[in-house]
Parts: structure tokens; sequence; C-alpha cells
């Protein structure tokens, strides 16, 4: 049994530095290039950067935020953590051994979201966001996560900085 393609769903994406202009054809039918795929949740670009995804998580944790926040106005630090680890830290950390938190940008957008979180909790309001230190469950969560971001670091050569 021969298997069928749907050639104008099909995508191709170069990975790298400098992407290959070559053109890929299926069934004499040119390949559509694409500069991004999505692959199971995750979104891929060219230069492997995750931005597009990055950005598309913490919108999505700043939505959940907002129905939190509209929805559940008097808030216990214990209900509130529930709420957080399973609604927007569960979208913040899905694929994170894919795309590993190592860049300080990166990792400044997503303590942005927690420190925007943190002022959800009314007794805790006053507190400032070190004091809460909520951002910790995020990068040091899982020891196999924090030894694939060191590796890539390392790999790609940038600076990386750990909270211990």
């Amino acid at each position: 049994m021969p298997l069928w393609l749907n050639v104008a769903q099909c995508n191709c994406v170069s990975f790298g530095k400098r992407p290959r202009k070559s053109y890929y054809t299926i069934s004499d039918e040119t390949l559509h290039k694409s500069d991004t795929v999505k692959n199971l949740g995750i979104i891929f670009d060219t230069q492997l950067k995750f931005v597009d995804h990055i950005n598309n998580k913490i919108n999505k944790a700043y939505q959940i935020l907002g129905i939190i926040k509209r929805n559940f106005i008097y808030l216990t630090p214990r209900s509130f953590l529930i709420l957080y680890k399973f609604l927007v830290r569960s979208h913040l950390e899905y694929g994170v051994s894919v795309w590993s938190p190592h860049h300080e940008y990166i990792i400044e957008k997503l303590e942005i979201v927690q420190k925007r979180a943190t002022k959800l909790i009314i007794s805790i309001k006053h507190l400032k966001y070190e004091e809460v230190k909520i951002y910790d469950t995020l990068n040091n969560n899982q020891l196999s996560i924090n030894c694939m971001t060191r590796l890539h670091a390392f790999l790609v050569g940038c600076s990386y900085r750990t909270r211990m």
C-alpha cells in the first residue's frame, strides 16, 4: 500500500545560521518553504531560537492570569499556587527541555510573567518579588532540565546564569 501525502500541507524548513536555498519536490510539486514549523505544540524557527514559541506561551500565560484575576478575587496563597501551577506554569514549562531558557532575556521575560502573577494575591501584594521566590520553581524544578540547559549553553557558547 503506497503512502499518500498531501503536498499542499507539506512544508520545507532549513535549520542553521545560513538556511539553504535549495528546493524540494514531492511528486513533481515543489514544497513551500517556511520560516517556522509547529510540531507537538512547539514552534521551531530556522535559527532554533524559539522566539515565536516563547512569545506565544507568554501571551497564553497572560491570558490565563487575566482569567484568574477576573474570576478569583480573593485568593489565598495556597489556592493561588494550585491555580498557578496547573494553569499558568504548565504552559510556561511545556517543551522546556527542547527550547531551554538559557538566554538572559528569555529568563527575564518568564520572570515578568511570574512577577505579575504574584501581584494577584492580596496577602502578599505588598511584598517584593524577590521575597516571594515563585520563580525558583520554574528554572530549578528538574535537574535534567537544568543539565540540558547548561549543556546547550556550553555548546552554543552562551553565558548561563544559575540560581541556586
